[in-house]
Parts: C-alpha cells; sequence; structure tokens
C-alpha cells in the first residue's frame, strides 16, 4: 500500500488476512496480521480469528495456538467462529500426534 500512497486500514488488512489464508498463503496472512499493528491498528477478534483459521488451514497448529494465547492475554474476546476453530485444531493436532507416537503400532480387527 506504501508504494502506491494509500495508508491500509484495519478492514482492508484483515480482509487480506482471510484472503491470503483461504488461499492457504499462510506466511503471507501472518505477515499482514503482523502489520496491522505496526500500522498503528489494534488486533480484534476478527483478526486474530482470520490469522488462527489460515495457521489451522495449512496444520501450523503449533502456531494457531500460540496465536489463541496471545489473543486471551491481549484480552481480545474470542467469538463462536475462533473458538470452533480452536476445537478443530485441538483434535486435528491430537489426531496427528497419535498418529506419530503410534503410527504402525495399531492394528485394525475386523469381525
Amino acid at each position: 500500500f506504501p508504494q502506491l500512497g494509500i495508508r491500509p486500514t484495519p478492514l482492508s488488512l484483515n480482509m487480506l488476512v482471510d484472503g491470503y489464508g483461504k488461499q492457504r498463503l499462510h506466511e503471507e496472512a501472518l505477515e499482514t496480521f503482523e502489520s496491522i499493528r505496526k500500522n498503528g491498528y489494534k488486533t480484534t477478534t476478527v483478526s486474530y480469528s482470520s490469522i488462527i483459521s489460515a495457521m489451522a488451514l495449512v496444520e501450523k497448529f503449533d502456531k494457531a495456538e500460540e496465536l489463541y494465547k496471545r489473543m486471551v492475554k491481549q484480552r481480545v474476546q474470542p467469538n463462536l467462529h475462533t473458538c470452533i476453530t480452536m476445537i478443530g485444531v485441538i483434535q486435528s493436532a491430537t489426531l496427528q500426534e497419535m498418529g506419530t507416537r503410534y503410527g504402525n503400532t495399531i492394528l485394525f480387527v475386523s469381525e
């Protein structure tokens, strides 16, 4: 934006975070999320929900959890979307951890 002489707004930055996330461009989403504060704006529930969803979509579960903890620490109120996303993160991370831990040791028994 600065190259064009345009100052981004919180809305435009949140939209970019969400759009990058949906395109699985998590690094760009994170960079844009971090630029919200650099531009003098506060991160909001929408900002955090978008970036947490972006991280979950590309299975960056640790990063999603880290961002959720930062959200809570900053006293930004999670909304229903954030909570549902975090339930999915916990479920997926648990399954991924179990798969790594137990891998080929699980036997499937058919009746």
